[in-house]
């Protein structure tokens, strides 16, 4: 275990694995659109049921393929678990029962575990699947409320109330603040440690020769400029801009439903459009990737694709391909447990924030400027959120002032 577990964003608690019955899968469709489906396991038939709800509730109304695929997963967890219990869904709503406390108790504890049994999902998550299966049995149950005569349909009404009751009263807290850990930015020890280990010519750089200057341009570019996974695998080439002049950009773009991002779950900014400087070390990584994967001998199919980093083939690189670095990296070296993209993106805002406090910033200039660099809106409450170690750090260093002062 690592020295530092206020990064880990899953807990340590063993928890039993249940083998999943239904899964989300991803549809594709022709226009670049996808649509997350639920699918049973043994023969990827989807759930029509499932797949009417996702239309009808989550789709129609706005939700973003990745907010669909969140509620689905829970209504993955929740089928799975009815199956294993045996329970007939459309016996229990028809006679009004729905799950008992007991009931959904066992369901909220399972949705806090991990699909593999190794560990437990943060808690946010942990209750997205939650709230996601309790709006789909809902939605069912609304279909035999409408069909219901008039003397039972106030008896149904009864019923529904009753199970919103118990289904709020057992909604998963996880973990308490302390266990759950919620993000951090690193210590300091653990940036000197990764700022070390990621130069392509450093001996401890635990990755092939071929993609040190790749994975080194992911790393440090997720590092200064605090961009989500979804937003680095989505820059394309064109997206590096001015890279003659002595500041580079790198322009994020939102592109939904981009018919040529060819990839299983594609590359998504979910945050506003912005426009970043780029200089020094990170200026440095990105251009020797650039120069680097011009070369068709080491990637013979990086010139014919559109996207800035590719994965070892030539081909846009994915999610997955993002997180198996950070993996890597935390294989390695146990001191970085839990390091992961979005740890770097909470670690530049901390960054931001005691530079702010170095220089002298202008506070509300400061957090306007902070907005932007992340993409969030002005009335968002994220710097707070996302700038906690630097917080911590600031109040122990002022309660420290503090009893010196009293000890004089």
């Amino acid at each position: 275990m690592g020295t530092d577990k206020t990064l880990s964003i899953t807990g340590t608690k063993n928890v039993n694995h249940h083998p999943s019955v239904y899964a989300v899968r991803i549809l594709r469709l022709s226009s670049g659109e996808t649509m997350p489906l639920v699918v049973n396991r043994a023969d990827g038939v989807p759930d029509t049921y499932a797949l009417r709800h996702a239309i009808v509730s989550l789709r129609s109304p706005g939700l973003s393929a990745s907010a669909i695929k969140s509620h689905l997963s829970g209504v993955a967890v929740g089928l799975t678990f009815l199956d294993s219990r045996n329970v007939d869904l459309m016996t229990r709503l028809g006679a009004g029962l729905f799950l008992n406390t007991d009931e959904l108790s066992a369901f909220g504890q399972r949705c806090t575990s991990r699909l593999d049994g190794k560990g437990a999902v943060v808690r946010r998550f942990a209750q997205i699947r939650y709230d996601g299966f309790i709006k789909y049995l809902i939605w069912r149950f609304e279909a035999i409320l409408h069909r219901a005569s008039s003397e039972d349909r106030n008896m149904l009404k009864l019923d529904l109330s009753s199970f919103r009751s118990r289904a709020a009263s057992q909604r998963p807290k996880g973990y308490s603040a302390a266990q759950e850990s919620e993000r951090l930015g690193l210590l300091p020890a653990q940036r000197d440690r990764l700022l070390e280990i990621i130069d392509p010519n450093s001996k401890l750089n635990p990755f092939a020769k071929k993609g040190r200057n790749r994975n080194a341009a992911i790393i440090l570019t997720a590092y200064h400029l605090a961009l989500r996974a979804g937003e680095l695998a989505g820059l394309q080439r064109i997206d590096y801009q001015n890279q003659r002049q002595d500041t580079a950009m790198i322009a994020i773009h939102r592109r939904l439903n981009n018919p040529e991002d060819r990839r299983v779950d594609p590359a998504r900014a979910k945050t506003k459009e912005r426009v970043l400087p780029v200089s020094g070390e990170v200026r440095s990584a990105l251009d020797r990737w650039v120069k680097d994967r011009a070369d068709r001998a080491i990637w013979p199919n990086a010139h014919r694709c559109h996207y800035l980093f590719t994965n070892d083939k030539g081909h846009e690189i994915g999610l997955r391909g993002v997180r198996k670095i950070f993996e890597r990296l935390r294989q390695v070296y146990p001191d970085l447990e839990g390091l992961c993209q979005h740890v770097l993106r909470h670690d530049a805002n901390d960054r931001f924030q005691e530079a702010s406090e170095k220089f002298g910033w202008d506070p509300q200039e400061a957090r306007s400027d902070q907005l932007y660099m992340n993409g969030w809106a002005t009335n968002s409450t994220m710097p707070e959120r996302y700038t906690r170690r630097s917080t911590q750090n600031r109040t122990s260093a002022r309660l420290l002032k503090m009893q010196e002062e009293d000890q004089r």
